[in-house]
C-alpha cells in the first residue's frame, strides 16, 4: 500500500464514521441541498487532496491531526465549488467537527481527556518537537512543549504549521482560520481547558496552545 492509498483510507474512514454517525444532524445544520452537495462532492475532493498531503515522518504525533483537517478540507473545498464563500464553507466545517466530537460517548471523551495529560502522550509531542532539521521533514510541524506552566498544565507553542503550509500549497489558505477553531470544539466536547492568543495563520509568530485540567469546563449533557 502507498503512503496516498494509506491516507486516502484513513480520510474515507474519518468521513464515513462522522457522516454515518451524525448524518441526519449534519444535514439539518448545513441544509438539504449543501448536503447532497457535499455528500456528492467530498469523496471525489479527498481522492483529489490526498496525494497532496506531506510526508510527515513516521510514528509523527499529529498525522490523526493532519488527516481529520484533510477531511474537513475536502468539505469546505466541495461547498465552495457549490456556491459557498469561504465564510459559510469554513463555518460549516466548524460545525461538523463541533458535532462529531460532541456526538462521541462521555467514556470516549472522559478517557481522552485523562490521557492527554499522562507522561505517555506529552512524552511523545516532546521527543518529536527535540528532533532536529536534518531528519525533520519540510512539511511537518516545529513546536516547543512545556509543562507545568503558571497558567497551564501543557503549552505547545507551534512554530511552523503542517497543515498551513498544505494549505498554501493547495491553494486553500484562507481555510485555515476555520480549522484552527476547530481546536476549540475538540477542546470543548474532551473537558480540556483551551487558551490561544495567536496563530501562525491570523499573523502572530506562533500558536501558543495551552491545556489544562484546572480549567476544564463542566462535563456536557450526553
Amino acid at each position: 500500500m502507498t503512503a496516498t492509498e494509506r491516507r486516502l483510507g484513513r480520510m474515507r474512514a474519518v468521513y464515513s464514521k462522522a457522516f454515518g454517525a451524525i448524518g441526519p444532524r449534519i444535514e439539518e445544520a448545513l441544509g438539504a441541498d449543501r448536503f447532497a452537495a457535499v455528500e456528492a462532492g467530498t469523496p471525489a475532493e479527498m481522492e483529489r487532496l490526498a496525494p497532496t498531503l506531506p510526508e510527515l515522518g513516521r510514528g509523527n504525533p499529529l498525522e490523526g491531526t493532519m488527516i481529520t483537517a484533510a477531511v474537513l478540507t475536502a468539505v469546505g473545498r466541495t461547498l465552495m465549488a457549490a456556491g459557498d464563500g469561504v465564510a459559510a464553507a469554513g463555518e460549516a466545517m466548524i460545525s461538523i467537527a463541533g458535532l462529531f466530537y460532541g456526538s462521541l460517548p462521555r467514556a470516549v471523551k472522559r478517557t481522552m481527556r485523562a490521557f492527554f495529560f499522562t507522561p505517555f502522550v506529552v512524552g511523545r509531542y516532546e521527543r518529536w518537537s527535540r528532533r532536529p532539521d536534518s531528519v525533520r521533514s519540510p512539511g511537518d510541524w516545529r513546536m516547543t512543549v512545556l509543562r507545568d506552566q503558571d497558567d497551564c498544565d501543557v503549552r505547545i507553542d507551534f512554530f511552523e504549521c503542517a497543515i498551513l503550509k498544505w494549505l498554501t500549497s493547495i491553494g486553500s489558505r484562507e481555510l485555515c482560520p476555520y480549522l484552527c477553531s476547530t481546536d476549540y470544539e475538540s477542546a470543548e466536547a474532551f473537558c480540556l481547558g483551551f487558551k490561544r492568543e495567536g496563530t501562525l495563520a491570523g499573523g502572530a509568530d506562533r500558536c501558543d496552545c495551552r491545556y489544562s485540567r484546572r480549567a476544564a469546563r463542566p462535563e456536557p449533557a450526553p
